[in-house]
């Protein structure tokens, strides 16, 4: 963290680089130079230092598609991007001008509104009584296949009500000679059935282990192509 100088409330930190002139900072942050020196009322607008600190008004280049942060006592960088569902990087990308070595407890940036799952991927909120060891079984999935979809959250200990990314391509739901499905809401055993022309007999028989009960919202099967003889 920095000890330099501290930024009121709706500004944020910047350090004067080479080459800086108080117009170029202003021009960077749509600012004017009144602007500039109303929250900078120590600096010499003729006379700058590279590494001077100064406080940028946050009012005037906004947080599009976001919201704005107040830095507490003992956040970081990467504490704040995890506890948000993002990657540092976002945070950074965000924040062009913060610099990843120096922030402090009451300094203002901008916390980027990311899509919920990444691509390839779909939302998935755990059931009432339903824990991570059951969305994996649910969804013939291993802990390092979905945690590489959920970075940033504690997956392993994902409970009822948290919301979690359940990859679209799952290679252990294997159907050969079928064709994958999702259960929707509203989908049982034997809609999907009958919505295809099978029975519920042969949707079992082409999903060993599993249960009657667990054909529901989220999980992905196997249904055969056609009805086997003697069904």
């Amino acid at each position: 963290m920095d000890n330099g100088i501290i930024c009121p409330p709706g500004t944020i930190k910047y350090k004067v680089k080479q080459g800086d002139t108080p117009e170029k900072i202003a021009k960077k942050f749509g600012l004017n130079i009144a602007d500039l020196l109303l929250y900078n009322k120590r600096i010499s607008p003729h006379r700058l230092a590279i590494g001077q600190e100064l406080c940028i008004p946050t009012r005037n280049f906004g947080c599009p598609n976001g919201r704005f942060y107040t830095i507490q006592a003992g956040d970081t960088l990467t504490s704040i991007s995890k506890n948000n569902g993002l990657f540092l990087k976002d945070i950074l990308e965000a924040n062009p001008y913060l610099n990843p070595n120096y922030y402090e407890a009451g300094q203002v940036i901008c916390i980027p509104e990311m899509p919920m799952c990444p691509e390839g991927s779909t939302s998935y909120v755990l059931h009432k009584g339903e824990d991570i060891v059951e969305v994996l079984k649910k969804f013939s999935l291993s802990l390092q296949a979905l945690s590489d979809y959920n970075a940033g959250k504690n997956i392993a200990n994902a409970r009822e009500g948290d919301e979690i990314c359940i990859p679209d391509a799952r290679p252990g739901v294997l159907c050969p000679g079928g064709r994958l499905y999702t259960f929707k809401e509203g989908d049982t055993l034997e809609s999907v059935a009958l919505e295809y022309g099978l029975t519920t007999k042969s949707i079992m028989i082409q999903n060993p282990g599993l249960m009657p009960a667990d054909f529901v919202p989220g999980r992905t099967v196997c249904l055969p192509l056609f009805m086997t003889t003697g069904e």
